[in-house]
């Protein structure tokens, strides 16, 4: 029976350990693709000529440049660092083992969360974005749902990390530039 009880305990040990390495390396690849896609831009220093080849050099970032104007930027902006936020809220809460803020975190960022969106800014985003979007939005309901029937922590990470995956499919393929 004692052997029993150090397997369970090192099972623990083991799944807390894996909930938060999980944890960091969400929060480091959210990190990543977040800065992917900056350039550089020249500060005050160097010389014209090293200004002007800046300025005509083509742009080395290929992903498809979805032009909204300020508004439109500013709500899918906030939408996506709405999902940041419950990605970030979700681990925290997985790593305490709070099921409620899990579900909370995972609510935030559901369907409803895309509501504030016009039909005429929908129609200015390609197909993709759109589908990519929404499906996100979807598993996050889905999530919230499956935390609240009690499962456990590692599939729910799991199910996080799919929804990751969704993320970082959009941030490779799109960028929002603003509408000059």
């Amino acid at each position: 029976m004692p052997k029993h009880s150090n397997q369970v305990r090192g099972t623990r040990r083991c799944s807390l350990g894996y909930v938060r390495f999980s944890a960091v390396a969400a929060l480091l690849t959210a990190m990543v693709l977040g800065c992917r896609g900056k350039q550089d831009v020249a500060g005050g220093g160097g010389t014209a000529d090293a200004r002007a080849v800046a300025s005509t050099a083509p742009d080395p970032d290929v992903r498809t440049a979805v032009v909204l104007p300020a508004e439109g930027r500013h709500m899918v902006l906030v939408e996506m660092r709405g999902m940041l936020t419950s990605v970030q809220e979700f681990i925290s809460a997985s790593a305490r083992g709070d099921t409620a803020a899990m579900r909370a975190a995972a609510q935030a960022s559901g369907v409803a969360a895309a509501r504030d969106m016009s039909p005429a800014m929908e129609q200015r985003l390609p197909a993709e974005f759109v589908r990519l979007g929404m499906s996100t939005h979807a598993a996050w309901d889905s999530l919230a749902t499956d935390v609240s029937r009690g499962g456990p922590t590692g599939p729910a990470l799991g199910r996080l990390g799919t929804i990751m995956g969704n993320c970082a499919a959009c941030h490779a393929q799109f960028r929002i530039n603003p509408e000059h």
